[in-house]
């Protein structure tokens, strides 16, 4: 059986909810995608909205509920299904989305990515105390609130929400001196 594959570019629309099912853990979310249309003056507006329930199973729904929250712009790939139902004695259809891949929009806002250690698996999502944090290195979900010492960015931004502020001033490094 050949299967329909997706991307879409949306924003969450609420939290990501979490459920334990005999199949394990299950994350669902909304994405909103928007139409975008080209003015006649070469400029863009937004159109319909289109809207989309994603599934994202096991692990892959544990970092959906640490790293991602309503208003986030998200990247998703998976697997399109229509699913249809009653309701009031009339015939719908849901449009669902089974991630494989989910992940922050980098137009929109800046991420850093620290991969886990090899053969690590569970659910403790903080780097590990022996690896020293470092310039391009989160060790944690962005924060709300200040960043306690555990998930304090020692990198050049400070990263909140879909935006980064630069902190500090970098001076480009001389080659060869």
């Amino acid at each position: 059986m050949y299967e329909t594959t997706v991307t879409l570019c949306g924003r969450l629309v609420a939290d990501p909810e979490l459920r334990q099912t005999s199949k394990g853990n299950l994350a669902t979310m909304r994405v909103a995608v928007n139409e975008r249309k080209r003015e006649s003056g070469g400029g863009y507006s937004d159109g319909k909205s289109s809207f989309y329930s994603v599934s994202a199973w096991g692990e892959l729904g544990g970092e959906v509920m640490d790293c991602l929250s309503k208003g986030n712009r998200v990247v998703v790939h998976g697997i399109l299904r229509v699913n249809g139902y009653q309701s009031d004695g009339r015939n719908l259809e849901r449009v669902e989305v089974t991630a494989e891949n989910i992940g922050p929009d980098l137009r929109f806002g800046t991420a850093y990515y620290r991969p886990r250690p090899r053969g690590s698996r569970g659910t403790d999502h903080a780097a590990p105390s022996s690896v020293e944090a470092g310039p391009g290195s989160w060790t944690g979900r962005q924060p709300s609130a200040p960043p306690t010492q555990e998930e304090e960015y020692t990198g050049p931004y400070d990263v909140v929400d879909d935006s980064a502020e630069r902190t500090e001033t970098l001076e480009p490094e001389s080659i060869g001196a």
